[in-house]
């Protein structure tokens, strides 16, 4: 229990047990004078119902705000939770199109890749036939010449 709920609690008890204790001098009819007229009434159980009426204002105007503090807080929890699904989206969408972007970076690399090894595979060609070209020459060259000497 809340400090301040025990301390009103044990003001309370206090208070009825004044009340209970001191009932004959509460109850005891006295002249109270009403601005135009006087009567003759108990003053301290007027007193002691005024207290209760004002309490009473007092615990509905509390239980009117933890109420109105209550909605306020689901409104805004509510609120909270859709501006939550609405960034869970923007970060799956930013997430979608950085999957995308990825796979075009990809895709890009391994076209890159293949005309790159197609080149190499160009030049590799290339430089068979030059080769070879060079060998035959050369076996020309050996075989004249061997023909020569032979």
């Amino acid at each position: 229990m809340k400090t301040r709920t025990l301390a009103l609690l044990i003001a309370l008890f206090l208070l009825g047990l004044f009340c209970a204790l001191n009932w004959q001098a509460l109850s005891t009819p006295s002249a109270l004078s009403l601005g135009l007229m006087e009567v003759q009434a108990p003053l301290g159980l007027i007193l002691l119902g005024a207290t209760v009426v004002i309490s009473g204002l007092f615990l509905f105007y509390i239980v009117s705000q933890q109420a109105y503090l209550l909605m306020e807080s689901r409104r805004f929890t509510k609120e909270l939770q859709a501006q939550r699904q609405l960034a869970d989206q923007a970060e799956a969408s930013r997430f979608t199109e950085l999957q995308t972007r990825l796979e075009a970076l990809v895709a890009q690399l391994e076209q890159g890749r293949q005309g790159a090894e197609q080149r190499l595979q160009a030049k590799s060609d290339e430089a068979v036939r030059e080769l070879s070209a060079h060998l035959a020459e050369m076996e020309d060259k050996l075989d004249r010449a061997l023909a020569r000497l032979g």
